[in-house]
């Protein structure tokens, strides 16, 4: 999980300016209920406790809520059937994306207004424990913040977790400047996920590097569900291409 401030109004600047992981034990709940004719969502973590009521709609695959006003926004899912195929009861694992109301903001020389931004991959831990005995490809999707220029160059990735121990996790993903009018995007860079199953605990972690090999973000994350078939984590980087913004991102998926 994450928890994240954007840049002073008025800068156009969307970077996290105090990026970090929350503790994997840290206590975290998300609820979700139908109760016609509404939708009830409450998040609880790092001290924010929040009850939003009334579902405004979907945005690609997410159910979207405002709180008071529209500053404050929840958004729950993937509501998709390409990540909830497969599971009879439940997708096992949800990305929680909550942004506050803007509230004052000083970084150095520069005072405005900023909002917290909290990723989060919330679910129910795979029990299965021990190394994986044959290596696992899962199919991911997700996104990352960005100016609105800048954008994964393809939504789907593969991430692989090695049954030789000393290989552990590798994935990647490409960064694309978004081409006006409709155009081909221009990829900016290929980022690469290396990092560790821990067997114990199913909790993933390592670093992000671009292809000279150099660590240019972390990521975290860990497997859910029976089987341990579901996948998510979040993660931070920056990299010149894009002005060396402080992005956060996160990634589902599942084995397949």
């Amino acid at each position: 999980m994450f928890t994240w401030q954007d840049g002073t109004s008025g800068t156009q600047r969307l970077e996290a300016a105090t990026p970090r992981f929350l503790s994997g034990t840290s206590p975290a709940r998300l609820s979700f209920e139908v109760a016609p004719p509404n939708e009830v969502a409450r998040i609880r973590f790092d001290g924010v406790d929040r009850t939003f009521t009334s579902n405004i709609g979907a945005v690609s695959g997410f159910r979207r809520f405002f709180g008071s006003s529209t500053d404050e926004e929840l958004r729950i899912g993937p509501f998709s059937p390409f990540f909830t195929r497969g599971s009879d009861t439940s997708a096992e694992v949800a990305i929680v994306l909550f942004q506050s109301a803007p509230t004052g903001f000083t970084s150095g020389t520069r005072v405005g207004t900023a909002r917290r931004l909290i990723f989060a991959a919330i679910g129910n831990p795979s029990q299965e424990i021990g190394r994986i005995p044959v290596s696992r490809r899962f199919v991911t999707e997700g996104g990352f913040t960005s100016l609105g220029d800048f954008s994964m160059l393809s939504s789907t990735s593969l991430v692989t977790i090695s049954s030789d121990y000393n290989t552990g996790i590798f994935g990647g993903f490409s960064v694309a400047r978004t081409a006006p009018n409709g155009g081909n995007p221009e990829r900016l860079a290929d980022l690469n996920f290396k990092g560790a199953h821990d067997p114990a605990t199913n909790r993933l972690t390592g670093t992000i590097r671009d292809q000279a090999d150099r660590v240019v973000g972390n990521f975290e994350g860990g497997l859910y569900g029976p089987r341990r078939q579901r996948i998510a984590f979040v993660y931070e980087f920056a990299i010149p291409e894009t002005g060396n913004l402080k992005h956060i991102g996160f990634l589902y998926g599942l084995e397949g």
